[in-house]
């Protein structure tokens, strides 16, 4: 790996009210890097003549708070760059400045000390310990002379608790919050980060409401169907009409389906039964002969499913032939057909019901069923 790189220093001066001080820390304002390894993020130097953590984003910090003083970073050719913010890393990386015109990102060491750390440097690299518990914090690899750590789980010891640990590699930006716990809406996201868990309460007052492709696609749902309650104006006018089946179990008489006719103006429904869906047809014909034999009637309109009982060529032309109008709901859509579909449940139901109650009578109630007529 071949990595190519630019020190430059230069002195800034941290300036608090009326009070000013002058501290010389080495930015590394200029990188080139050049080979074929990648880094995950942003690397932050350990540096020894800083007088504070600086960076230039808070999308890495955690407990995020505006910069209430005159606090200001000056630097050698009399420019100032303004600290806009102030944030946390981790347990051991507090207090971090956030200047949006600093081009890298520093770890002041005597601020680490300050904070009960060692820090450790050798020929492979530098570590980051806890000075009581001796427990690692971060460590990273040497990059010619420099110290550089990347902020990641490869440099984050599990041994932070976790979520402190997704605060600080995660970051606070609310629609990365959203997407990596599973998506909630803006109130779930306003109440966390209101009670803290989040590490920023000041964007609970924020506005959370965002559009999220992946939440219109996988959690939109199929608006309610418009409720019809006009009804045909007399007898056999409109017919509605759907196949069951195939039954779990097939019959004494080997019937697996059952067809239903229900008039849309009397409710009155027929029950045809049969053994295999090519019989619709012949069905449909004696439900045909049967309300113009017994009550000298026509149908008008026939509403049934897509279905490839009711396209097939023969029952089209039967529609056809006797001036039948054929309204058919869109492919995957019951509630279009929801006359006929409730009616469908409805008779299983009952079914069941008067099922389940003859089991109950044949192994409880024999006994007292027959008691009834001694």
């Amino acid at each position: 790996m071949c990595i190519k790189y630019t020190y430059i220093k230069k002195k800034f001066t941290i300036v608090l009210g009326l009070e000013s001080r002058v501290v010389t820390i080495s930015t590394l304002s200029a990188f080139g890097f050049s080979g074929n390894h990648k880094f995950p993020s942003k690397p932050w130097y350990l540096n020894s003549s800083a007088s504070n953590h600086m960076t230039d984003t808070i999308a890495s910090l955690s407990n995020v708070r505006n910069n209430d003083g005159n606090l200001k970073i000056n630097t050698a050719d009399g420019s100032s760059l303004p600290i806009s913010a102030l944030g946390d890393l981790s347990p051991s990386l507090t207090d971090v400045f956030v200047s949006p015109d600093l081009s890298t990102n520093l770890i002041y060491i005597g601020q680490l000390v300050d904070n009960n750390c060692d820090v450790h440097f050798s020929h492979s690299g530098c570590v980051v310990q806890d000075q009581v518990s001796g427990k690692m914090i971060a460590k990273g690899l040497k990059v010619g002379l420099l110290f550089p750590l990347y902020i990641s789980s490869s440099t984050i010891i599990p041994s932070f608790p976790l979520l402190f640990f997704a605060r600080n590699v995660i970051g606070s930006g609310h629609k990365m919050w959203h997407k990596c716990l599973g998506h909630p809406n803006s109130d779930v996201l306003r109440t966390l980060f209101k009670s803290g868990l989040l590490g920023n309460k000041a964007c609970s007052s924020l506005n959370l409401s965002f559009d999220c492709t992946s939440c219109k696609l996988d959690k939109s749902k199929v608006l309610p169907f418009p409720h019809h309650a006009s009804r045909a104006p007399q007898c056999f006018d409109i017919i509605h009409s759907d196949v069951w089946g195939i039954a779990p179990v097939v019959s004494y008489t080997h019937y697996k389906y059952f067809v239903t006719f229900i008039d849309d103006f009397s409710r009155f429904t027929w029950v045809y039964f049969f053994r295999a869906k090519a019989e619709v047809f012949s069905v449909f014909k004696r439900f045909l002969a049967l309300l113009e034999t017994q009550f000298s009637a026509s149908i008008k309109i026939l509403r049934s499913d897509s279905g490839g009982e009711y396209m097939s060529n023969e029952f089209q032309d039967l529609l056809q032939s006797k001036g039948i109008i054929s309204q058919r709901s869109c492919p995957s859509t019951p509630q279009q057909n929801g006359v006929v579909e409730r009616k469908n449940c409805h008779l299983l139901d009952m079914v069941r019901t008067l099922y389940l109650n003859h089991l109950f009578l044949l192994v409880f109630g024999v006994k007292q069923f027959l008691l009834q007529f001694i």
